[in-house]
């Protein structure tokens, strides 16, 4: 789950002021680490800066793992737990990424035409945390962005970045399942309903931990030995559901049926609604490049910055791939080989198919 609030101070003292000690030793480094840092970094608090036209500081991404992926710095071995830390940092860096590339703009109004021209972010600083304040195991981030570009004395376009706020989760999340197999040896997969699973994590975890609480607790700073032995307490009544078993899916096909149906009733289909589409799609989860290199491959039109009034094809045309499940890249692939066969046989498949 991705969450953008906006923030017009630059006291963060929440933050800095809160060592996530939860996590301490399965997390590499400290709480807060820089995603990027140019220039001479100096204080964390000089992150938040906004333009000469405006009270907006900046923003407050919150990107949250699912809870069965949060379960495992509860119930995982060490080494699982380390892993899984280092999974969700590597989705937040994909998703970052993604947002700086496709969302990060600053509008321009010139004689009554506005455009929107690509930027990018400054100095961005996260905060990884464990815990909520009910004290269940939450895995998430608190990731700092200014709200005036780097290249511009203006803010970055609040409706652009909202508008991928939706896309981003699901590239977290794919990028999310494919990282932890990686590092932890466990298959984490997505429903067609939406639910995220992980291997060995069964449901009676997810009931035992919710997250939800209709008080809202104080902030409270836990201690790693603190934190274990809540989670230690509340395994005591914790009581074994069904496990889910992995679909029987190959896991470089897309699941044909949730790419199709989350497009439906959509009259113009924009890219970054075929990157949720993709994504969610993606039962076993995918890379960053393999989801940008199946998009360029299928959908050459919507590469590059265009203005939106063009940046969009009719949902005939987004759902006009043949056989979308045997065009899904191989998640976990180091190249994008395999993924090309792939791609070439369902255009040569689609040829033929219009040939007759």
């Amino acid at each position: 789950m991705i969450r953008i609030l906006p923030r017009r101070s630059n006291d963060i003292s929440y933050l800095t002021d809160d060592p996530a000690r939860e996590i301490e030793g399965v997390r590499d480094g400290e709480a807060m680490w820089w995603w990027r840092a140019e220039g001479g970094v100096g204080r964390v608090e000089d992150i938040l800066r906004g333009s000469s036209r405006g009270t907006l500081l900046g923003y407050d991404v919150i990107v949250a793992a699912p809870r069965p992926v949060s379960c495992l710095l509860a119930v995982g071995t060490r080494e699982e737990q380390q892993g899984v830390v280092r999974a969700h940092r590597l989705a937040v860096d994909a998703t970052l990424t993604y947002l700086e590339t496709s969302a990060a703009r600053v509008r321009r109004t010139i004689l009554g035409d506005t455009e929107l021209l690509p930027t990018s972010v400054g100095n961005v600083a996260s905060f990884t945390h464990g815990i909520n304040r009910l004290g269940d195991p939450h895995l998430h981030d608190h990731v700092l962005l200014a709200a005036r570009a780097r290249d511009y004395d203006r803010s970055i376009d609040g409706r652009t970045l909202y508008d991928h706020v939706a896309a981003a989760d699901s590239v977290y999340r794919g990028v999310l399942r494919a990282s932890i197999r990686a590092e932890t040896g466990r298959r984490s997969w997505r429903s067609f309903q939406g639910v995220e699973y992980v291997e060995g994590v069964d449901e009676g975890l997810r009931a035992l931990w919710s997250g939800h609480n209709a008080d809202r607790d104080p902030k409270k700073m836990w201690t790693r030995a603190d934190a274990r032995g809540q989670w230690q307490r509340d395994l005591e009544r914790y009581e074994e559901a069904p496990q889910m078993l992995p679909p029987v899916r190959s896991d470089e096909h897309l699941h044909e049926h949730a790419f199709r149906s989350a497009l439906d009733g959509q009259v113009r289909v924009y890219r970054h609604d075929l990157v949720r589409a993709w994504m969610d799609a993606a039962t076993f989860g995918s890379t960053l490049p393999d989801l940008e290199a199946s998009l360029d491959h299928h959908y050459p039109e919507l590469r590059g910055h265009r203005p939106r009034d063009l940046n969009w094809i009719s949902l005939a045309r987004a759902r006009s791939i043949r056989d979308v499940e045997r065009s899904g890249p191989r998640a976990l692939r180091p190249d994008h080989q395999r993924s090309r066969e792939v791609f070439a046989r369902s255009r040569d498949d689609t040829v033929r198919e219009r040939s007759w």
